[in-house]
């Protein structure tokens, strides 16, 4: 089975439409499929090759997302990787995936890594020739994505995705939250994030314009950009109704937030606002949304077309479906995440009403959620413990107004050494990003030692 390339088919049905909307420049599906086709030839001279993994690490822009479809008319597989990272982190996570080449906004930035670093500017042009126009097809079940997701057991996972998975869960979407081609969504979340590479096929499935800007006023680009669908996490949400005069919130079709970390209080002032809210529950490894809810059905978050559900007897949700990923990546083999019977266990507890409405009540493990971000203790406890100067350590989520939670740490210090909270902090952020770094460091209370920190 094959799938067409949308933006060959766009080109051909809405070619001076926009495609691409940034603060400076609009580009049409025409000039796009152009582009894409160039830089395509460009990968292929540079000696990229079919089924090669090929890491991009930088902020979202219109040479990512071009080099982005050109990777994968050639074949070649797209490691999406965090430009918040550390260079040690990144250097883990290229080896993990065995990526031998790097694309990247700003290359000097990463001269010491082990891998040919390459400028994205440097293989796209946007007023691309015009090339012979041929029909692009993809695969089935060939491999698209690699995004990272944390993992429980230390060290953030690789989740492998192929370009159906990402192409069913747009359309699955457009079933609950419609997408036209006068639409705008805005790519307010990155791209190494499911949630912010999502946006690029909901949009490009049904000809509609993704709009990047700079400007970090969600409000203020809504209304200069004729906005027409958002997606935000908890915290830009709680920050943008919190904006003086900040009515643009309603005028959208939809607006879409991640449900996990999500306080009740929160959805009701939406609510009584007037804005178009989804909350969805979702995974990287279902390739983003699994149940949403609708904006005129309070009765919860419904399961979405091409994904399957079912409550394990111990409450745990299990997943399938044609979004449900290939498997994990490691030390650069793929291996299969699924039980006998093709289900995936989320780790997420929660139940399945009538008419496939699913609530989702928590974790089995530890993990939380930070501002849209997960967080897995775990990950930075493995960090901690391999500090000289710390015998032991625990992670825990305190609560936070604004990011749902935050890590704080408990640390055990070794003999005759002493906390340092600045000297701590700067020994994780060679890696782990900004995010994962706890808020504040306490000594573990000697009668915790025994009994752990639960």
């Amino acid at each position: 089975m094959q799938i067409r390339c949308p933006i060959k088919i766009n080109a051909l049905k809405y070619g001076w439409r926009g495609a691409i909307i940034s603060d400076s420049e609009t580009l049409t599906y025409k000039a796009f499929d152009r582009a894409i086709d160039y830089c395509a030839q460009k990968l292929k001279h540079i000696g990229i090759k079919e089924k090669e993994r090929v890491c991009i690490s930088a902020p979202a822009n219109p040479e990512y997302i071009i080099t982005l479809f050109a990777l994968w008319r050639i074949g070649a597989v797209a490691c999406l990787l965090s430009d918040r990272l550390p260079p040690e982190a990144l250097g883990e996570q290229i080896k993990n995936v065995r990526g031998k080449t790097l694309f990247a906004r700003e290359p000097e930035a990463y001269k010491n890594l082990p891998v040919d670093v390459i400028s994205l500017e440097s293989i796209v042009i946007k007023n691309a020739p015009l090339t012979l126009s041929k029909s692009v097809l993809y695969a089935f079940n060939q491999p698209a994505t690699i995004l990272f997701t944390s993992g429980s057991r230390a060290l953030p996972k690789a989740v492998q995705h192929t370009f159906a998975n990402h192409y069913y869960s747009a359309l699955g979407s457009d079933g609950n939250i419609p997408v036209k081609s006068s639409d705008r969504w805005l790519l307010s979340l990155p791209l190494y994030h499911v949630s912010g590479l999502s946006i690029l096929f909901r949009c490009f499935l049904k000809g509609a314009a993704v709009v990047i800007s700079k400007n970090k006023d969600v409000c203020s680009v809504i209304s200069k950009c004729h906005i027409t669908h958002v997606s935000l996490v908890a915290a830009q949400l709680q920050r943008a109704l919190a904006a003086k005069g900040c009515s643009a919130l309603k005028k959208l079709k939809a607006l879409l937030v991640g449900g996990s970390a999500m306080p009740e209080q929160l959805r009701a002032e939406a609510r009584s606002r007037g804005v178009p809210l989804y909350v969805s529950y979702g995974l990287t490894e279902m390739a983003s949304q699994v149940a949403t809810t609708a904006t005129l059905n309070h009765k919860g978050a419904k399961v979405l077309r091409y994904r399957k559900i079912r409550v394990a007897y111990d409450g745990e949700i299990l997943a399938a479906g044609k979004t449900l990923f290939q498997g994990y990546i490691k030390n650069g083999a793929l291996k299969p995440a699924v039980d006998k019977d093709g289900w995936f266990h989320t780790g997420d507890m929660g139940s399945l009403r009538r008419g496939g409405f699913l609530t989702v009540r928590g974790r089995k493990d530890a993990m939380f959620i930070s501002g849209g971000e997960n967080i897995f203790p775990e990950e930075i406890e493995y960090f901690l413990r391999k500090c000289a100067l710390i015998e032991d350590a625990y992670v825990v989520a305190h609560p936070n107004q604004e990011y749902g939670f935050r890590p704080v740490a408990f640390i055990k210090i070794k003999k005759n050494q002493r906390l340092n909270p600045l000297a701590l902090e700067k020994y994780l952020s060679k890696f782990l990003p900004k995010f994962k770094i706890p808020d504040a460091f306490y000594i573990l209370p000697k009668e915790s030692v025994s009994i752990g920190v639960k």
